[in-house]
């Protein structure tokens, strides 16, 4: 009778009568479970229509009554995937892992469930050779790049978000080429997208602020400054962008603007360990060290590791 079912489920693929195609091969393979064709029949369809997680319960059986083929496992594994099912997808993939050396998805899935893990190394090997297998997806090259600009390797992972916003040019990448285009030294790349995205939102102020940053390190000044103002009159609290005009201030000698503006950014995030670091220059160019070294004290228990808080303390204590 299974036999007979599964035909009917042959004839209504055939039909592409999918969907009835498909409750119809899980008939089959229910009467019948030790038939992996019939199981291997309802899994890959079932797939086919996105049904996922009860295409793996049909996958699962075709593998352990026999079927042994690279298209069951793949599909098996992209359920799992689909599903955050981690350990099943790492457990599946070592069992059958030389078969699928040279194989695109499997790649790629191995690369998702060790970004997963955390597994960062692991990932990028993974999704470097699933790039060598489909230079083109999409996929596969923006989370290359995340995983390169989270280790410091700007200059690839700008390359790889230039390529990605060329196959599909959303905000989402335009953002990551910006990020890393700067990250690489070459704010000039970065300037026209920002300034693009605030024309769309003029209260980004996350955006404001990287086009206040930018133009304040290629030394305009004044733009810089009205940029983080700008900020401010959307967040007024905005510590980040309090401390940028205190930075303004103190490029051009105003030290009172540049101290009260550091001590409005401590006050709004007591814990912005740059604006200490950036009063207590100020206090030191106002002859005020003993303050300055205190207030640098302070910032130590906040981020002992700040080399640039470090560093300060350091110099100002030898100076006396």
């Amino acid at each position: 009778k299974a036999f007979v079912v599964n035909n009917l489920g042959v004839a209504q693929e055939g039909a592409k009568k999918y969907d009835a195609a498909g409750i119809t091969f899980s008939r089959a393979s229910d009467m019948e479970q030790a038939n992996s064709t019939y199981a291997r029949n309802a899994g890959a369809l079932l797939y086919r229509l996105g049904k996922y997680s009860t295409a793996a319960t049909y996958l699962e059986r075709a593998l352990k009554t026999g079927a042994q083929d690279k298209q069951v496992v793949l599909a098996l594994g992209d359920c799992y995937a689909r599903g955050q099912r981690t350990a099943d997808m790492e457990a599946l993939y070592g069992n059958y892992e030389s078969m699928f050396a040279s194989d695109f998805t499997y790649n790629y899935n191995l690369g998702v469930m060790k970004k997963a893990k955390k597994d960062f190394s692991g990932a990028e090997v993974a999704f470097r050779k699933a790039l060598s297998l489909r230079d083109s997806d999409g996929s596969t090259i923006g989370n290359l790049g995340v995983i390169l600009f989270n280790k410091g390797e700007f200059a690839e992972s700008r390359e790889l978000f230039e390529k990605l916003m060329g196959i599909e040019p959303s905000l989402k990448n335009k953002k990551n080429f910006a990020a890393a285009a700067a990250r690489s030294g070459d704010v000039k790349a970065a300037m026209p997208i920002w300034l693009e995205m605030l024309k769309a939102n003029g209260n980004d102020v996350e955006t404001r602020l990287l086009v206040a940053d930018a133009e304040y390190e290629l030394g305009n000044t004044k733009s810089a400054m009205a940029q983080y103002k700008a900020a401010l009159a959307t967040k007024s609290t905005s510590a980040m962008a309090l401390d940028g005009v205190g930075r303004c201030h103190l490029r051009d000698a105003n030290y009172p603007g540049a101290e009260a503006a550091f001590r409005s950014a401590i006050s709004a995030d007591s814990k912005f360990v740059p604006a200490y670091n950036n009063l207590a220059v100020v206090l030191e160019k106002m002859n005020k060290r003993p303050q300055a070294i205190a207030l640098l004290e302070k910032a130590t228990l906040i981020d002992p590791n700040n080399s640039d808080v470090t560093k300060n303390l350091k110099r100002m204590k030898a100076a006396g």
